[in-house]
């Protein structure tokens, strides 16, 4: 996840509107859809809160679960076919978790950015908790889609995504009934595979 951001990172940097055919001024996005969280495996190793023993769960399953998101975007196009832009929001994970991201996105429009066609995206980057407290949480996401051209400022994108993340979330102890206290807990790994179906606007 750390090198997909660092690459994101590098194309932000090294592009410049300046480029022939880009775009000089800010593009403005609105990102929002539902997703379906359709695998997740985790690996907890913690400490039980009562007897002190040593606990661990490592396993997967197909839950299905479904959850909605929505972002929004700032960027610019460095060159007619490809567009730059961070991202914040509300990502969701499953029906009773959600994430702040912070990301960076590309995307590919092989007829232009201001034409009708298809749309493919490359995003990546971390989330915080929804209290902005730190969270171990990375993702990646990669999709396409069919872009439609409005008119000369604005484009309405159809998207279909994968995504994956890595999370930290809080382990339910369902012996104690009880969360388990940070200072418990030995190993947090959740991997979680979801698709996801969406709406951009971008003007």
């Amino acid at each position: 996840m750390k090198r997909l951001l660092f690459h994101i990172i590098c194309l932000l940097l090294c592009c410049s509107p300046a480029f022939a055919g880009g775009r000089g001024v800010p593009r403005i996005g609105i990102d929002w859809g539902y997703g379906m969280e359709v695998y997740r495996y985790w690996n907890l190793i913690y400490l039980d809160s009562e007897m002190g023993y040593v606990v661990q769960d490592q396993d997967s399953e197909v839950p299905a679960r479904p959850y909605a998101y929505c972002s929004l975007s700032v960027g610019f196009e460095p060159t007619s076919w490809m567009g730059l832009s961070a991202f914040s929001g509300i990502m969701g994970v499953s029906k009773d978790r959600l994430l702040v991201p912070l990301g960076l996105q590309t995307n590919i429009s092989p007829r232009g950015n201001a034409m009708s066609g298809p749309i493919f995206i490359l995003a990546g980057g971390i989330a915080f908790n929804t209290d902005f407290s730190y969270s171990k949480a990375a993702f990646g996401t990669l999709g396409a889609g069919w872009r439609f051209s409005l008119n000369d400022a604005w484009n309405l994108d159809l998207l279909l995504r994968s995504r994956i993340l890595r999370d930290s979330p809080p382990i339910w102890d369902e012996e104690n009934r009880n969360y388990v206290e940070k200072s418990l807990i030995r190993k947090d790994y959740t991997l979680i595979g979801s698709l996801e179906f969406g709406i951009a606007i971008s003007f």
